[in-house]
């Protein structure tokens, strides 16, 4: 209804058609205004680089019965190798002498797939984890960039400290959800060690329950951290995560390829 000052017939359809306009554009800026948002086709890109760490009750190839999903990780490389928070693996999963998994929680990742029912699983070998910074890398047993017609994609590491209140997105597979879920915030402070000892960016977002492992990423799709862990009650709708630079002195230290690097050595030869 429109309520003009003084009721007239004048006013009133005058003010009526301002108020028609203001909704027409409104509606048609919303449209336009999603298009336009760089985060939408970087989050789609994304799901198809990030993948949940999980537990399997059955040691079948194909579609296995998975019993939980722990985490998310990413990879760092096309050679099988991907980061997931340290806590993900040494809370959950447990090899012998051997290197054999414990056969009531075998470990496992599965690809994406723009069909999910037909997602590829792989299971994933022992890992090096460094409790201190929470941090590990695991390796596929099968290269999943040999496997043919797998949607895979790898997300670009950054060691930029881009300022608080910048948009940032996080990717991963909360609650046991078996698709990938994405939400959105800003960083709070990216200097600080609020947690622990080590550096860690503070967002403002919220952070479930299982996307510890997952990136923390900008609007075009480079990542600059890692989630570890979600706030607690009285910090809730916080978030905290291990800068990129910390994964990649990590990734050195244990001489595991890192995508970036191997493109710049092949440039300079």
């Amino acid at each position: 209804m429109c309520i003009p000052d003084t009721i007239t017939l004048e006013n009133y359809g005058a003010g009526c058609m301002k108020i028609l306009l203001l909704l027409a554009v409104l509606v048609l800026r919303s449209p336009m205004a999603a298009q336009s948002d760089p985060f939408i086709a970087t989050i789609e890109r994304a799901k198809l680089a990030i993948i949940p760490v999980a537990c399997s009750s059955s040691d079948r190839e194909v579609t296995p019965q998975t019993i939980k999903i722990w985490g998310t990780g990413f990879f760092v490389n096309f050679e099988g190798d991907f980061v997931t928070a340290a806590h993900v693996i040494t809370d959950h999963f447990k090899w012998n002498a051997k290197g054999e998994p414990d056969p009531n929680c075998l470990p496992i990742i599965y690809l994406p797939d723009p069909r999910w029912p037909a997602a590829k699983w792989f299971k994933f070998e022992r890992c090096v984890t460094d409790t201190l910074v929470d941090i590990a890398v695991c390796r596929t047993q099968q290269n999943p960039v040999e496997v043919p017609r797998l949607h895979l994609l790898r997300l670009h590491l950054v060691t930029t400290s881009p300022p608080d209140g910048t948009s940032v997105a996080l990717t991963g597979f909360p609650l046991d959800v078996a698709i990938p879920v994405t939400s959105r915030g800003s960083i709070a402070s990216s200097i600080g060690a609020f947690t622990g000892s080590q550096p860690e960016i503070m967002v403002n977002g919220a952070v479930w329950g299982g996307m510890s492992g997952g990136p923390l990423y900008l609007a075009h799709g480079s990542v600059i951290g890692m989630i570890l862990k979600t706030g607690l009650p009285i910090a809730a709708g916080m978030g905290f995560a291990r800068p990129t630079s910390s994964i990649l002195d990590f990734l050195r230290k244990n001489k595991v390829a890192i995508l970036e690097e191997q493109q710049q050595s092949k440039e300079k030869k």
